[in-house]
């Protein structure tokens, strides 16, 4: 039996985003070299946006990432804000409170 498996694009990206992109980003911090910092970023903002179940979560409160950078950001707010329960430190918490 074969123990390869089918990746996929989606497992490409999920690989990039989770992976690739990190070590860029922390490869340019550690050599002061903005150039690797700008190639992940432009990097996220080539991949589509991850779909999971917090993503789903964002889009049921109408907020669409268009690419990775912008579900990256969205998993980041998810993290330090409402896991948190800091949702009136939060721009976009405070907006969805202000708005019931």
């Amino acid at each position: 039996t074969s123990s390869k498996k089918n990746f996929g694009k989606t497992g490409i990206h999920i690989l990039l985003i989770n992976t690739v992109v990190p070590i860029l980003f922390i490869y340019g911090i550690k050599h002061d070299n903005q150039k690797y910092k700008d190639l992940a970023l432009d990097l996220l903002q080539q991949l589509a946006p991850e779909s999971n179940n917090i993503v789903k979560a964002w889009q049921i409160a109408n907020i669409k990432p268009e690419n990775a950078l912008q579900s990256q950001a969205l998993l980041e707010l998810k993290a330090s804000y409402c896991d948190k329960k800091l949702c009136l430190q939060c721009a976009i918490g405070n907006k969805l409170l202000h708005k019931m």
